[in-house]
């Protein structure tokens, strides 16, 4: 009986818990990596769906000769943009119009699902400048330190 024991082969408990300890480190490794990708995903949506509203603006502004913040107007012109609603603040695209009575000039605020916000200042024959601001009211004087680079 005893020379079975010794023909059988197997893990013995050491060998099981050095796999498990390998793989555990390999997991503690793994998702904060992952979870980084994951966060800059969710900004770089967020950047892309103000640039996809910033283009309906421009076109409605070319259509028109003025800015509007009406989104049922700007819906049609780029479809893939969620609008602002305040029961889904998170990961939708605000306008708001300047002060401006030309209705030349309209901000784009977005929040990611990671909690950052990103802002997009136009006004008409002026550069497209990007900033970080949370939803305000829309003026030059806001994006004054503003860049004309994406984010």
């Amino acid at each position: 009986m005893r020379a079975l024991r010794k023909a059988e082969q197997g893990f013995t408990l050491v060998e099981m818990m050095i796999v498990v300890l390998i793989i555990g480190v390999l997991v503690a490794v793994a998702t904060p990596v992952f979870a980084g990708i994951v966060d800059r995903a969710r900004e770089k949506e967020i950047q892309a769906d103000l640039r996809s509203g910033l283009l309906a603006v421009e076109l409605y502004y070319l259509e028109n000769g003025e800015y509007t913040d009406d989104t049922s107007l700007l819906e049609p012109l780029e479809p893939v943009v969620v609008y602002y609603s305040p029961e889904h603040p998170v990961g939708t695209v605000a306008l708001r119009l300047g002060e401006s009575p030309e209705n030349d000039e309209i901000c784009l605020f977005g929040q990611s699902a990671g909690g950052e916000w990103y802002a997009v200042y136009r006004a008409a024959d002026e550069a497209i400048l990007y900033g970080r601001a949370e939803l305000q009211d829309c003026s030059a004087d806001m994006a004054a330190d503003w860049s004309p680079h994406i984010w």
